[in-house]
């Protein structure tokens, strides 16, 4: 759970963000908004307006801190009386949200193994991620789950399966190092987040972990293969939650498809597309047609 002073620094964040995109923000903020203190101390602190004020100011300026200081007052004013501002980031802002974006990633700890980040990271990393999200720059968030951990532990032993289990992390954290960070978000499910990454270039990470989860050797020689599903976003406002709970559906859909065919093939759910089967060496052929198979645990 996030800390108060985290929250604080992830709104700041979000509303630095949005300067940063949307250039020129005009604004009125009621005596009640949670953020008008906020708003107050960006203004107060220069982060925003200051010199980003002049950016289109043409002859003279007697003297430029006067004319800072005045602007300064007038906005003050302006959101003090809870009239309309306009609101500018500047280069000091900007050096802000990149400190901030610093800041709130610095420290994360890892789950157990070393391998992948720690689930408490995901939402708040998330939040982060999406506030830099454009047409330009789409979010794409992955959400994988294992097939075939239970059969290794009912099989072998958990020993055997925190192994298998490593090796999938691992994998998961070697091809999607270049384009976003991996989590674990519990159990064999991973999450990865991929900043200005397309959905496509997600599938094509996801594949070349499935292609390689099929030929790691696993304890017992027991197959094991991947779910996944993939959502992505341009939406900077888009909950995080949400994209989450979109990203996991997307890999339901694609585990139930996943139990049809034994041994049970990679399956990747790409949000409003058909699935993408990808089957084990020597397995059935390539059917992406949805069927679904009674569920089980695993």
């Amino acid at each position: 759970m996030l800390t108060h002073a985290a929250d604080a620094r992830i709104r700041e964040l979000q509303f630095l963000a949005k300067l940063d995109r949307e250039k020129r923000v005009d604004i009125t903020v009621a005596v009640e908004d949670p953020d008008r203190l906020m708003i107050l101390h960006l203004l107060r602190e220069r982060y925003v307006n200051d010199l980003a004020t002049l950016a289109h100011t043409s002859g003279e300026i007697p003297d430029l801190e006067d004319a800072l200081r005045d602007r300064l007052m007038h906005d003050l004013d302006l959101l003090l009386k809870v009239e309309p501002v306009a609101l500018r980031i500047n280069h000091k802002g900007r050096v802000r949200l990149s400190e901030l974006q610093q800041a709130l990633q610095t420290g994360r700890d890892r789950e157990p193994f070393g391998i992948l980040l720690g689930q408490r990271h995901i939402l708040p990393d998330l939040t982060i991620a999406l506030a830099s999200a454009t047409s330009g720059s789409p979010l794409t968030l992955v959400y994988g789950d294992a097939n075939g951990f239970k059969t290794i532990n009912d099989t072998i032993n958990h020993a055997a399966g925190d192994e298998a289990l490593k090796s999938y992390m691992a994998i998961v954290s070697m091809f999607s190092e270049a384009v976003g960070d991996a989590y674990r978000a519990g159990g064999d499910e991973v999450v990865v987040i991929m900043p200005s990454t397309t959905a496509d270039v997600a599938l094509n990470t996801m594949r070349a972990v499935a292609a390689q989860l099929h030929k790691e050797k696993m304890p017992g020689d027991l197959p094991l293969s991947l779910s996944c599903g993939i959502a992505t976003t341009t939406d900077a406002n888009a909950d995080a939650g949400e994209l989450l709970k979109k990203a996991d559906e997307e890999q339901k859909r694609a585990k139930a498809r996943s139990r049809v065919d034994p041994p049970r093939p990679s399956v990747i759910a790409v949000e409003d597309r058909e699935l993408e089967v990808i089957p084990r060496e020597g397995a059935a052929g390539n059917d992406s047609s949805l069927v679904l198979a009674p569920p089980d645990s695993d």
